[in-house]
């Protein structure tokens, strides 16, 4: 678990880029790279887009003018949350040292409920919120954790097309020194020959890139120095354990972060 997507390894091959025999090279390993954000930044913006264009047909649909409202401040704030998104997605490519900052893990969890609060309504989804008083802040980047709890939320809600219910729980495990986040559906389970891939982004065979939960893995475990688990029982349902470093003590230097 938490392999990454094998890289094809080509030596002395690349690309002149341009007519300039002096113009920089692309070789294909950066190709490879450069396709594979692609398809990653692709697939988070395609979620929020998901999202608005849901909300913009209900608001079409109503005639009840404080629910439009509702829901174009909704479509609103989804669009600055994509902005950010992007603008972080950027800064990855530059120094490391500031991504992650002391963090309270609760509206950053309100931030996806409200998100989903519509496909929720429209699926039958009931979802819950279980962030007690007192935990203490993680080392975290909010926007690349938001959008991997909105990965999993997204995968926890077309898990459970005929409705079900959704809940995302905090709890400050002090016996093992990290704040856990689990986000538990009653959906259709994972099947067993799919576990093994699951954070590969090797396809399978499924719609989609692939591309949503190695993010989530990368996220969680590479920039947030924390672990990634779950639980799944075909025709029960699914639990995904993200848990991540509380900000009790200075992060340890030269590592990222």
């Amino acid at each position: 678990m938490g392999a990454t997507t094998p890289q094809r390894a080509v030596s002395g091959s690349a690309l002149a880029v341009g007519a300039d025999a002096g113009e920089a090279l692309l070789s294909l390993d950066d190709l490879t790279s450069l396709q594979r954000l692609t398809s990653f930044t692709a697939h988070e913006v395609r979620n929020p887009l998901a999202a608005m264009r849901a909300m913009v047909q209900l608001a079409l649909a109503t005639d009840d003018d404080d629910r439009r409202q509702e829901l174009l401040r909704k479509v609103i704030y989804s669009i600055d949350d994509l902005s950010q998104f992007l603008t972080e997605l950027v800064s990855l490519a530059g120094v490391q040292e500031s991504m992650l900052v002391r963090l309270d893990v609760r509206p950053v969890i309100v931030e996806v409920m409200r998100l989903f609060a519509v496909q929720a309504d429209l699926l039958n989804v009931r979802m819950t919120m279980r962030v007690p008083e007192g935990l203490p802040p993680v080392w975290g980047n909010a926007p690349l954790l938001r959008h991997a709890i909105m990965n999993l939320v997204k995968n926890s809600m077309e898990a459970m097309p005929r409705g079900g219910a959704l809940t995302i729980a905090v709890k400050h495990l002090s016996d093992r020194n990290s704040v856990c986040i689990a986000i538990r559906d009653t959906g259709a389970g994972i099947p067993e020959e799919r576990r093994t891939r699951l954070f590969t982004g090797v396809p399978d065979g499924r719609r989609g890139t692939g591309i949503g939960l190695p993010f989530v893995h990368h996220v969680i475990t590479q920039v947030h120095r924390g672990t990634l688990r779950f639980e799944s029982r075909v025709g029960v349902g699914t639990t995904f354990y993200l848990e991540l470093l509380p900000a009790t003590a200075p992060l340890a230097p030269g590592r990222p972060g």
